[in-house]
């Protein structure tokens, strides 16, 4: 096995040194036995942003049921799923032959610790309406709209132009970046102050310029905001995320955060269109099954691929002959993530090289001879999220976030000094004070009231109205859009 040197990739660092520890920076005192990356989780699941994700939708549009996953149910999903990799990496024989006993269970402590929290907090910044409403913002500021406000702020318009991306090409991986490095506001610009490791292991798209969906994977999306640049670079430096010719791979462990994702998205959505009674356990393993045979790598099933019992089907497909409608359901979500956390493992460990240079370039699900991450992600996009209860709840959802951004942008940046306390009275009130602390025009002592909107740039002014919305729950959206639009009093 490839040997990894894992101490260059779990830096210990934060931006501001712990208040609560003593002498090293890993250190910890009699009363508090946890290691540095322990103490990241409690910092993020007592987190205001952590308490929105219950009220903010995964696929299907939350309900009075208590059945459909929530953003906050699917994330404690992702970190049980990340854990369980770690630990099962650190578990593998050839690990500990490669690492000795003491250092992998050391290891096992640290990387199930960050897992922990990266996976956790791996959708903390999706806006209202998941991916729909990421869509919506993009398409907002590429349609133009945001520009019928902003006479007057020619002197400002270079700055916005060169981080047009923020905005174009804005992504919910970005803004939970955002929240954890600075948006969770404390009288400092530190957010949660989380270790470096923890933040990198979040990257999962560690790229502050353009998409480029041809190259790298870790630069599929925009996932750095202008205003992060500054902690962004402090973590590809502390934790070697770059490589010798100045480019920037991702963590190793983001990997199996991304893993992680993927299979609970794949398989708890099927399960939550098979529990509302919008698909079939039937259905989707006759789809699968016609996939693989029309599609599958059958060059690839050696003998010792199919002894290891990772790419076998057969026993999954044969679920759908269970008699116990109950019983059948879950065995198929067992079965399947079962499935993938070999396949995802057992990827990981056969590419350690690869991941360490920066050149492995698959996303560990889809390097798969068998295509099943494909074969599913494909049935649900044409049996599952073509569903008009879907269709339907991003529609509204779109006019929902449009309306806000046309009503606040409006009142944002339409120069008005005697409207200002107005817009206090309706943006958060953390996020004005993080925006202009940014901007050096605030200190914690001094009264909230001498804030003035009028002496922000235009990119601040947008970047304080992007942040206040995507920090909505799905219904705080809707009642704020109703209230400020005259339908609800």
């Amino acid at each position: 096995m490839y040997k990894i040197d894992w101490n260059k990739y779990l830096s210990y660092e934060r931006e501001r040194n712990s208040e609560s520890k003593v002498g090293h920076k890993h250190e910890v005192d009699d009363l508090d036995l946890r290691n540095e990356f322990d103490s990241d989780f409690g910092r993020v699941i007592f987190s205001t942003a952590a308490r929105r994700m219950h009220d903010k939708t995964q696929v299907f549009p939350l309900t009075s049921g208590d059945s459909v996953h929530t953003r906050l149910t699917h994330s404690l999903e992702v970190m049980n799923i990340a854990v369980s990799l770690g630990s099962s990496m650190c578990r593998n024989k050839e690990f500990r032959d490669t690492y000795g006993e003491n250092a992998a269970y050391e290891l096992e402590q640290k990387i199930c610790a960050i897992l922990k929290t990266a996976a956790f907090v791996h959708d903390i910044g999706n806006p209202p309406y998941g991916h729909y409403g990421e869509d919506t913002i993009k398409n907002y500021f590429k349609e133009g709209n945001w520009k019928n406000y902003i006479e007057g702020f020619e002197e400002d318009t270079q700055f916005v132009n060169d981080h047009i991306l923020d905005f174009i090409q804005y992504d919910g991986n970005a803004e939970g970046f955002r929240i954890l490095t600075r948006g969770q506001y404390l009288g400092d610009l530190n957010g949660l102050n989380l270790t470096f490791a923890s933040l990198g292991a979040y990257l999962k798209y560690p790229n502050n310029g353009p998409i480029e969906k041809e190259g790298y994977i870790g630069n599929h999306k925009h996932g750095i905001f202008a205003t992060e640049e500054d902690v962004f670079n402090k973590i590809v430096d502390a934790c070697h995320m770059r490589n010798e010719d100045g480019t920037i791979k991702r963590h190793p462990l983001a990997f199996l955060v991304e893993a992680a994702d993927t299979i609970c998205y794949t398989a708890m959505d099927l399960e939550d269109g098979i529990s509302i009674g919008k698909i079939s356990v039937n259905s989707i393993c006759e789809w699968v099954n016609d996939y693989v045979n029309a599609n599958a790598n059958h060059d690839d099933f050696t003998p010792d691929v199919m002894e290891n019992g990772n790419f076998s089907l057969t026993a999954l497909l044969k679920l759908k002959d269970h008699p116990y409608k109950k019983k059948k359901d879950v065995n198929f979500r067992v079965g399947l993530i079962s499935y993938f956390v070999k396949l995802a493992l057992n990827n990981f460990l056969l590419n350690l090289e690869a991941i360490d240079k920066g050149t492995y370039n698959k996303e560990l699900l889809l390097d798969d001879p068998l295509h099943i991450a494909e074969a599913l992600g494909n049935y649900a996009r044409e049996y599952l999220f073509t569903d008009r209860f879907i269709v339907s709840a991003e529609l509204a959802g779109r006019s929902v976030i449009t309306g806000l951004l046309d009503i606040v942008l409006e009142k944002v940046l339409v120069e008005d000094p005697k409207k200002d306390i107005r817009i206090y009275r309706m943006l958060s009130d953390s996020g004005l004070k993080l925006i202009h602390h940014e901007y050096g025009l605030y200190n914690p002592k001094e009264e909230f009231f001498k804030l003035k909107i009028k002496d922000l740039p235009l990119y601040a002014r947008l970047r304080l109205v992007v942040d206040w919305i995507s920090g909505m729950t799905d219904k705080y959206a809707v009642e704020t859009y109703q209230k400020l639009s005259g339908i609800k009093l």
